[in-house]
């Protein structure tokens, strides 16, 4: 009974400075600037440090904080900054992304993406950038894809094509569409492996369990991030380098910052990912949601560029009622040639518009082939990414 009265305190102290400080939602500059007495910030800080001495709780307040939310959609807008060297200044490119998405915060596997303009480096391409319109989707069980349109940048043609298959779209397993969606700066979304979404009391609870994979998620210390008292979590100084993550618990635990450190072969510790929200807001209650966010990427090689993502949501909407499970499983239209690997047929539809000349038809082959090369860019720049991590970390170890 006293362990309970004791845990009963502990929630309400929490709730009673939640709803005192933090209705009126977050931005960067307004947190820097908030009038706070000093009582105010003792009281936080008490409450955080009292906190980070049981994981336990801490696990479980998460894990609250994480059922809470049953579905999210977002509606958002992604550019891409670079520079030659760390020296310069960024510079905008062409680069850039638009999209609707919808994740389901129960299964964590549906999800469905909308991109309705992406604009993306083609290499060995036949224009310095291609464009792209297409959608993606898992229902838990079936993965699609459409393609409405694809080509250089600014000269896209219409292509309506489509495919069915028993697995989640390849795509969606890479950390494109995470950044893009806002997912990457986000405390409910912000991991996906193993072609799921991983929540952080996840990975928190398997850090203290002894899994190696989680190891990195291990450390748990009071720190304040651009003045605001937060929980730190992370991997403490390491041979290979660090991470940590900034959560803010009178927030929703969201991830107010992140940094990766690497460890360089010149004995040289480099910070290669990072991120900081510009902006929150509270699409539901205690659920939080980045609105606006920066994240920088160091090279992958050294004739690459550095990288920052400018990340903004134009609308976010959290535990509609009335969404529809069928919204994660795209309507394959009439008019589109459809590659079924389900049912392990290929379907072409009466209607649908055939090439009517050689050169259309070489055009319509040298499309799908820039289908395929710009998928493959992204699985390379994956893959390239991971190496990278990996041979450090060996390194590191010897």
């Amino acid at each position: 009974m006293l362990m309970r009265i004791h845990n009963l305190k502990y929630v309400m102290v929490l709730i009673f400075t939640f709803h005192l400080f933090l209705q009126s939602g977050y931005t960067e500059e307004r947190e820097n600037k908030l009038n706070l007495t000093n009582n105010i910030v003792k009281n936080r800080i008490a409450t955080i440090k009292d906190l980070i001495k049981d994981p336990n709780r801490l696990i479980l307040m998460m894990e609250t904080t994480e059922k809470a939310l049953s579905n999210l959609k977002v509606e958002s807008e992604l550019w891409i900054e670079q520079k030659k060297t760390i020296e310069d200044n960024w510079k905008r490119t062409p680069m850039y992304c638009s999209s609707t998405a919808w994740f389901d915060g129960r299964i964590m596997d549906k999800i469905r993406i909308d991109v309705h303009k992406q604009v993306l480096e083609w290499r060995e391409g036949a224009a310095p950038y291609g464009e792209d319109s297409y959608s993606l989707s898992f229902n838990g069980s079936e993965g699609r894809e459409i393609h409405h349109k694809t080509g250089p940048y600014n000269k896209t043609f219409v292509i309506k094509e489509g495919k069915r298959i028993p697995e989640t779209p390849s795509q969606l397993n890479t950390g494109w569409p995470i950044t893009f969606t806002g997912a990457y700066f986000s405390f409910h979304f912000r991991f996906r492996n193993n072609k799921r979404f991983s929540s952080f009391s996840e990975l928190f609870r398997a850090s203290f369990s002894g899994n190696p994979e989680a190891h990195k998620y291990s450390k748990i210390t009071f720190e304040e991030y651009q003045g605001v008292p937060c929980i730190k979590i992370g991997s403490g100084n390491q041979k290979w380098g660090w991470l940590a993550y900034w959560l803010d618990p009178y927030r929703g635990f969201a991830p107010l910052g992140y940094e990766k450190a690497i460890m360089q072969t010149d004995g040289r510790l480099e910070i290669t990912e990072s991120f900081r929200l510009k902006q929150l807001e509270e699409v539901a209650p205690n659920i939080w949601y980045p609105k606006e966010a920066w994240g920088e990427r160091s090279p992958l090689a050294p004739s690459m560029p550095y990288t920052r993502y400018i990340y903004k949501a134009n609308k976010v909407v959290a535990n509609d009622p009335n969404l529809d499970d069928s919204i994660f499983t795209i309507e394959l239209p009439d008019d589109y040639r459809i590659d079924d690997q389900v049912d392990e047929k290929n379907i072409s539809r009466d209607n649908l518009k055939k090439p009517s000349s050689i050169e259309q038809q070489i055009e319509m082959i040298r499309i799908e082939l820039l289908n395929i090369s710009k998928h493959l860019r992204v699985l390379q720049d994956d893959v390239n990414r991971l190496k990278m991590q990996r041979n450090s970390e060996k390194r590191s170890t010897r």
